[in-house]
């Protein structure tokens, strides 16, 4: 089989604590046939030094320095720039395992896939890894497959399931056909305007997607950084997460991909409450007021989500969350999270 080119792209932003540990994996690859596209979105620490470092160490690796447009515009810049067959993206904060493009490559190969979707390791701060796996989805789909059954296990789950989504909407855990995305101009929408752009991409690529394969083999780590719940938050990121509902249920094609199958509008509403969910987190431990809390609570997205979904089928835990909201028991919010916070603390 003649080998043929895979491209890596990587965004990075401020991101020099944890670079070395991402590079070193992409330069490991036991497919040697590789580019590995940085994009350096106008960064402020070393990032940019390294970049350039590697770049002077690896042939394969190739720098893009540009002004700070967002993590959209930097995949977007990866995407022009990619010349392989196949192409995957990498979070500067990730690291992959070694046999990755290997074994995704020959995959979608041997298969003629269009997309492979694989599994993770969720990667702690203390660097404990916890597999996340693929379980309840088949090994292939094809034509109809693919928006009546794998779409919907994309676009989230369902309210019995424990994990609020089992594909993830992240770009990263899947390997693409370059073809597929250059010939439908499927980019990336600036989360600037738009919240989700990981969302956004998804809903444009699957209708076009003919043939994938689901590897539930854990060959990404994702790493849940400490400090990822308590950036700066406001709310106009809650703003932005409505519109973006709004948008997607008033415009075609998407309120007819979504808005028009029950079982596609009940995922999707499983994914915006866990969006909701996570706001509200972020709001208390960045210690957001009583009163703007109880705001998110009452807004009108989060009282039509809560109104039309079946609660009491959502797993305990999640069930207790999406009650608090509903009723807008603010304070039983605050300690449950800030409980949770100091014994994960503890450990």
């Amino acid at each position: 089989m003649v080998q043929q080119l895979v491209s890596i792209i990587v965004p990075i932003y401020n991101a020099e604590k944890y670079f070395n540990r991402c590079l070193d994996s992409l330069v490991s690859q036991t497919y040697k046939k590789i580019e590995i596209i940085l994009i350096d979105d106008g960064s402020l620490d070393k990032s940019s030094e390294l970049c350039d470092a590697w770049a002077k160490r690896d042939h394969r690796i190739k720098v893009i320095h540009k002004a700070n447009r967002g993590l959209s515009d930097a995949r977007n810049v990866g995407i022009e720039e990619a010349k392989g067959m196949y192409l995957c993206f990498v979070d500067s904060d990730d690291f992959i395992e070694k046999t990755l493009i290997e074994e995704t490559y020959s995959i979608a190969k041997k298969a003629e896939a269009d997309i492979v979707i694989y599994s993770n390791y969720d990667v702690d701060w203390n660097g404990k890894r916890k597999r996340h796996d693929l379980v309840s989805l088949k090994e292939f789909y094809q034509n109809d497959e693919i928006m009546n059954l794998l779409f919907k296990e994309s676009i989230g789950a369902m309210p019995k399931n424990e994990s609020d989504g089992e594909v993830g909407l992240a770009p990263w855990g899947k390997l693409y056909k370059r073809s597929l995305i250059e010939k439908n101009r499927i980019f990336f929408k600036d989360e600037h305007k738009l919240m989700y752009e990981d969302l956004m991409f998804l809903l444009d690529l699957m209708p076009h997607v003919k043939r994938a394969v689901i590897l539930n083999k854990p060959l990404y780590n994702y790493y849940q950084n400490k400090s990822s719940l308590t950036h700066t938050v406001t709310l106009d990121k809650f703003d932005r997460l409505k519109q973006q509902f709004y948008y997607l249920k008033e415009n075609e094609p998407y309120r007819s991909e979504i808005f028009n199958d029950y079982e596609t509008e009940l995922r999707f509403k499983r994914t915006i409450m866990s969006y909701i969910r996570v706001f509200v987190i972020q709001c208390i431990l960045n210690n957001v007021s009583y009163k703007n809390i109880k705001k998110i609570c009452n807004d009108k997205l989060s009282k039509e989500i809560m109104a039309q979904y079946p609660i009491e089928k959502l797993p305990y835990s999640k069930a207790i969350f999406a009650y608090c909201i509903k009723y807008k028991l603010v304070a039983l919010l605050v300690f449950v999270v800030k409980l949770k916070e100091k014994l994960k603390n503890r450990k």
